[in-house]
């Protein structure tokens, strides 16, 4: 499997080995207050391949922690899953009768991957292009601040924000 190949696997020999000090090299939380959430922005050209968006708390040191994530957002074009996303793809070709994924043929083989497949996973809605936290709040009317967290395409994380409303 490539992706496990290439370390993008939390939890694997392969992630420690390649990306262990990329990933100790986490960047430091951006703290940003915004009169409105519509005048929140991703940062400029941060190589991110990938945007988890987060409501009133970062995510846990569970590496799929999806209690608080509201969105999954491709900034731009790209052939390259979120590992979240990914993991919801796959979960829903489970839960599906009959077919093949790939080079799998067993649904059973996929649950005992790396992808801690065997929990429940949410269904995270997806997004192409721009920020709108705005239209995210309209789901989420009870969120007091937004976390933000950029992925490369290795799920790296290459940038953190925290938005915050001003009162």
């Amino acid at each position: 499997m490539l992706i496990h190949a290439t370390g993008s696997l939390p939890g694997t020999r392969e992630r420690e080995q390649l990306w262990r000090k990329a990933i100790e090299a986490t960047p430091e939380w951006v703290h940003t207050e915004v009169l409105r959430w519509e005048d929140a922005a991703l940062p400029g050209s941060t190589g991110a391949n990938s945007v988890r968006i987060y409501k009133n708390a970062p995510p846990g040191d569970d590496t799929y922690d999806d209690a608080a994530l509201v969105q999954i957002l491709y900034p731009q074009e790209s052939q390259i899953l979120d590992i979240m996303d990914l993991r919801q793809h796959i979960a829903g070709f489970i839960a599906a009768e009959g077919q093949e994924f790939g080079n799998w043929k067993s649904k059973e083989g996929l649950r005992d991957r790396p992808l801690d497949l065997r929990r429940e996973i949410k269904d995270i809605p997806v997004a192409h292009r721009g920020l709108d936290l705005a239209a995210i709040y309209r789901n989420h009317s009870d969120v007091q601040r937004f976390f933000v967290i950029g992925y490369d395409l290795f799920q790296v994380p290459v940038f953190r924000m925290e938005f915050i409303r001003a009162s």
